[in-house]
């Protein structure tokens, strides 16, 4: 009896979170991923896809990717950390340690390292304003918070759906003046908004992690959000073998 009432309980929290409907979307296509990356943080510049890569004991990268063929054009290793969120803030790549407690800057284009700026606590996902010339950084709980282009913190929100939090916040993607977030172990982007932390939409991406994994296990799940412009995404996984090209309909209301 305690064990169905435990159920009863986790269904009715979880259908209370997930109450609104998902944005639909439709999958144009898709690219070739390495299935050996443990994608970390995803975006795009120009023509290139630059991904951020964790892992113990093998190192951290940064890679650029032909965005059309998935082909490694170079890559960085993050010596000593273990690679999190990746963000550019126009000039500069910033990759997050997960618990090294510093963020290295490094030229896009050499993928020379610059700079180390260290932070407190864990980092999990980084992305950039650039009208506010801030970052967004989430650290596995449901707070977001910013910072200058010092790397400063100037403020936070606490991010919620239905009045309830949403943690495990990883992942993050600025795209239509929202905050897109990624949920870990979860098939869920959450669209948020920046100024209040609340979701106004959510995208279900099981559809698209089932074609790559029957079940969410062992750490292979969806975990790379990079905007291609203002109705289509590039999403991806930690060890999936694509990129995957979707349109998200309605995606600027």
């Amino acid at each position: 009896m305690k064990i169905f009432v435990i159920i009863v309980i986790i269904v009715i929290f979880t259908a209370k979170i997930f109450s609104k409907t998902p944005l639909e979307y439709e999958v144009l296509g898709s690219i070739p991923h390495n299935p050996e990356s443990f994608t970390q943080g995803l975006l795009i510049i120009g023509e290139n896809i630059y991904e951020s890569t964790g892992s113990l004991g093998r190192g951290s990268r940064i890679i650029v990717i032909d965005k059309k063929t998935g082909n490694e054009i170079k890559s960085v290793k993050s010596e000593g950390i273990f690679g999190e969120g990746l963000a550019f803030d126009g000039a500069m790549l910033w990759q997050l340690s997960w618990q090294e407690q510093k963020a290295l800057v490094y030229s896009v284009n050499s993928l020379n390292k610059v700079a180390e700026i260290p932070y407190k606590g864990e980092g999990w996902g980084l992305t950039y304003i650039p009208k506010e010339r801030t970052f967004a950084m989430s650290n596995g709980s449901s707070q977001i918070t910013f910072r200058d282009q010092e790397f400063n913190e100037t403020g936070k929100i606490s991010v919620k759906m239905n009045k309830i939090a949403i943690d495990n916040l990883n992942e993050l993607e600025f795209w239509n003046e929202k905050i897109l977030a990624n949920r870990w172990y979860s098939d869920t982007i959450f669209v948020i908004n920046s100024q209040t932390g609340e979701v106004e939409n959510i995208i279900d991406l099981t559809e698209v992690r089932k074609s790559e994994n029957p079940r969410i296990a062992d750490g292979n799940v969806l975990n790379g959000i990079a905007a291609i412009d203002k109705e289509t995404l590039l999403i991806t996984g930690k060890r999936w073998r694509k990129f995957y090209i979707i349109k998200v309909n309605n995606a600027q209301h």
